[in-house]
């Protein structure tokens, strides 16, 4: 009992390896024997790698994809909100063109209206006054 158990000297000291030795008749377990039967197998190649959950519904893998998806949706967003503000302000712009128009019409109706009747009262007064001195 010298320490020297990596020898095979000795009774379980030093090196603790299941494959030395160390005086008991337990026997080592030995590989199985390959069957003579046994079919090898054919190499078959790996299958080709599906997208990930992720790319089949459309959704960006990593953080940096994530990051890039959202600042283009948010500058798409902007883009749609002030084209949509700019389509509301000329929707309004063509509404007050169409109000003034009509105002104007009307005040012109309006102006046109006053004007015969003032021709008409004109003309009716001629009309008494000539008829006093023929009288």
């Amino acid at each position: 009992m010298d320490g020297l158990g990596d020898v095979g000297i000795g009774g379980g000291q030093g090196l603790q390896d299941p494959n030395i030795g160390d005086g008991s008749t337990k026997q080592q377990q030995q590989p199985p024997a390959p069957n003579p039967q046994q079919t090898v197998l054919p190499f078959v190649e790996p299958p080709i790698p599906r997208p990930s959950k992720y790319k089949e519904f459309g959704l960006p893998e990593s953080k940096e994809e994530l990051s890039i998806k959202v600042m283009e949706q948010a500058s798409r967003r902007r883009r749609e909100g002030s084209n949509r503000h700019i389509k509301g302000c000329e929707r309004a712009s063509e509404q007050l063109k169409f109000e003034i128009r009509a105002m104007n019409n009307r005040q012109r109706a309006r102006a046109a209206e006053l004007a015969s009747v003032h021709y008409m009262e004109s003309t009716s007064r001629a009309l008494d006054e000539k008829e006093r001195e023929i009288e």
